[in-house]
């Protein structure tokens, strides 16, 4: 089950249900849920403290409010393939693997990799100046693709050690072909 937290309270709403997004009492949606998968209730329990004689409301904290994502968003989240994407991008532009590579290993690397780090490393490269290409290019190819994503530097996201063991096979692949050809002649 996927769900997005929220709170009625960062919703600006007196009663939790009027923050939902979607018409859920129409079918459109699930309806609000707490985080053990109960429905939301629907009265919120009035706590009252005796002090100096005197009885005092106290405001209680709002229950965390979750949403179930409907059929379609379900379906949507599990046809979402970031490697599949990646995959097309390196296919798509085979002719930069080389640069490929060495973005996503800087990306992998701890803490990731900084914008000029990278552009230090890809923009003077050779396969880069005809046509001229940037490390921009390539940082907005992987991140649209799912492949690195920025949390202050460009990191790797969960398919990036895929696709750099893909990427060693087919260097070790061409570097064994390279090497028959050469004994051949």
């Amino acid at each position: 089950m996927n769900e997005i937290p929220t709170t009625a309270a960062s919703q600006g709403a007196e009663d939790p249900r009027e923050a939902q997004p979607a018409r859920w009492d129409k079918g459109e949606s699930h309806p609000p849920i707490v985080e053990n998968g109960e429905p939301l209730p629907g009265e919120v329990e009035v706590v009252v403290d005796e002090e100096d004689g005197e009885g005092y409301l106290v405001a209680a904290e709002p229950p965390e409010v979750f949403w179930k994502t409907i059929e379609d968003g379900e379906a949507y989240a599990e046809a979402d393939d970031p490697l599949a994407r990646t995959r097309a991008v390196l296919d798509d532009e085979s002719a930069y693997l080389e640069i490929y590579r060495t973005v996503l290993a800087a990306c992998a690397a701890p803490g990731g990799a900084k914008t000029p780090d990278l552009a230090a490393a890809v923009d003077g490269h050779p396969l880069v100046q005809s046509p001229r290409l940037y490390v921009q290019h390539f940082l907005k190819k992987l991140e649209d693709a799912g492949a690195i994503r920025w949390e202050g530097a460009w990191v790797a996201g969960s398919v990036a050690a895929d696709v750099l063991a893909e990427l060693d096979a087919k260097q070790a692949a061409s570097a064994s072909k390279a090497q028959g050809e050469g004994v051949l002649r």
